[in-house]
């Protein structure tokens, strides 16, 4: 099939799901489906076939953060409703083609993944959906709480052939750890999901990053 053709089809086939997603009052467009889409993104979407699927006031051209005050062109999903709201970055930040990431941040939010994984999932829980330990970056900085490896555990495998996991992890109680105690996980170093310290934390999901592998 031509590249326009899966254009076509693929705005048709997120056209049904966000109607039929209105008719049964759910939101399955916000599902992440193994290996396929990522939402209501795929690995051939664009910003024309968003917008004739959801509307054009539900994916809006934007400008969104890289870290280090860096914006670059994007795409927000639903930017009128926070539990449905979510920023596609592109390969392609001129004609938004070739979607690479998406990433979703807020709380409450209704996007799901596997195995329940959302904003505000516990480390605890994280460690048992991938079945080991992982490491990842010390807080206080721009790339704080980044997922440095899962080590070989489920979650390198949790959204399918083709697609990656990251997240970004915060501390929600830090300021009631001994002294010192928080120190030991700050910084641009490696924590692993077993140091005590982490544990004290009381960490949760702050951002899940969900990507394409390039081709």
């Amino acid at each position: 099939m031509s590249s326009q053709g899966l254009m076509r089809a693929g705005s048709l086939f997120l056209l049904l799901l966000s109607l039929s997603t209105r008719l049964a009052g759910q939101d399955p467009i916000l599902r992440v489906v193994p290996g396929r889409r990522i939402g209501p993104v795929m690995r051939t979407s664009t910003l024309t076939t968003l917008q004739a699927a959801l509307g054009k006031a539900a994916a809006v051209a934007d400008s969104l953060d890289v870290g280090e005050g860096i914006l670059t062109p994007g795409v927000t999903l639903f930017p009128a409703d926070s539990l449905r709201r979510a920023w596609v970055y592109w390969s392609d930040t001129i004609g938004f083609t070739r979607p690479t990431t998406v990433l979703i941040r807020s709380r409450g939010t209704r996007w799901t993944l596997p195995g329940g994984l959302t904003i505000g999932t516990p480390l605890a829980r994280l460690v048992e959906l991938n079945g080991r330990a992982f490491r990842f970056s010390g807080f206080g900085w721009d790339y704080g709480g980044r997922a440095a490896a899962w080590d070989g555990g489920r979650l390198e495998r949790i959204v399918g052939p083709g697609m990656t996991l990251g997240v970004t992890l915060m501390p929600t109680c830090q300021d009631s750890m001994p002294a010192g105690h928080y120190q030991a996980i700050v910084g641009d170093v490696e924590i692993s999901s077993e140091m005590p310290e982490a544990r004290e934390a009381c960490i949760v999901v702050d951002e899940l990053w969900i990507g394409f592998t390039p081709p």
